[in-house]
């Protein structure tokens, strides 16, 4: 699917698998305007989770959700980058507020949680005017409570960081 724009809308109370608020998949051009995304709560992503897409946020507000699983309580970006080097395509957020969001393991069985406020694997992505703030990852090797990034080193260039960014 491609060419979503979704204006001034509120998701709030949602309960998922993936992406307790919002899951997008495979999808390009998938645009959110105006739109709050808060108390939802998903096992990857509590309150977005994308999956070989680039998400497109302007002026958007993610708040109060939980992830169960140990990634991303905010939102969850996993496999947005292509194969295709002339492919610059990229995760880009404008204007978003990424408050109060938790990640843990629920269960108990996984001792590695990433990403309170955001989740970023092999995705290329652009912050602007972003605030990130009172996140939290609780677990034994917990990692970026605000934001966790990791990519594999890639022959285009666009990875960030064969190590991880961790905040």
């Amino acid at each position: 699917i491609s060419n979503i724009q979704i204006n001034n809308l509120s998701i709030k109370n949602g309960d998922g698998e993936r992406g307790g608020g919002m899951f997008i998949s495979k999808s390009e051009n998938v645009s959110l305007s105006g739109v709050d995304i808060y108390e939802n709560t998903g096992d990857k992503g509590g309150g977005i989770h994308a999956l070989d897409s680039h998400p497109n946020l302007s002026n958007v507000t993610i708040e109060n959700n939980d992830a169960n699983s140990g990634r991303g309580g905010g939102i969850f970006i996993m496999n947005s980058n292509s194969d295709d080097s002339s492919d610059d395509e990229v995760a880009v957020l404008t204007g978003v507020v990424i408050r109060g969001n938790d990640v843990r393991s629920e269960d108990g069985t996984r001792d590695d949680v990433f990403g309170g406020g955001v989740y970023i694997d092999n995705t290329s992505f652009n912050f602007q005017d972003v605030t990130i703030e009172g996140n939290n990852a609780y677990g034994t090797n917990a990692r970026g409570g605000a934001i966790y990034s990791y990519s594999d080193v890639a022959t285009d260039g666009r990875a960030y960081s064969s190590d991880g960014v961790y905040g």
